[in-house]
């Protein structure tokens, strides 16, 4: 017992200490990270013919074309072949969606957790026009 103990103990300090995140083990990040009074985040806006703008929201993605703000944050470093094929499986989304997609936008949000907050800000961390 004392074993098993002592290596469980092991398991989760070296878990903890290298950042690992593979459940049962975590660096446990959801603990450590600072809350702030704004929220950053990012989101994939579709835009049609008419140039109205559409937020893809999470719940609109099939499984395995979601992806977490973790991923899309540095979207405007991936190379463009990469940004080009994401692009496209966001705008057949939207088209799926009824939505006729000539471009997809990715802005990154920023939001106050105040019930008096003024509406979030918006700026574009990349845009690529997508073939129709």
């Amino acid at each position: 017992v004392r074993l098993g103990v002592c290596s469980l103990l092991v398991v989760l300090l070296v878990g903890g200490l290298a950042g690992l995140e593979a459940w049962p083990v975590s660096g446990f990040r959801l603990f450590s990270v600072p809350r702030t009074a704004e929220d950053v985040g990012d989101q994939v806006v579709l835009i049609d013919r008419d140039g109205h703008e559409r937020p893809l929201r999470h719940d609109d993605m099939p499984t395995g074309a979601a992806m977490s703000t973790r991923d899309i944050a540095d979207f405007d470093e991936w190379d463009t072949p990469a940004r080009a094929e994401r692009c496209a499986v966001w705008a057949d989304i939207g088209r799926s969606l009824g939505v006729d997609v000539v471009a997809v936008r990715v802005d990154e949000v920023h939001s106050l957790k105040r019930p008096d907050a003024p509406p979030p800000t918006r700026s574009v961390l990349a845009e690529c026009p997508v073939p129709g």
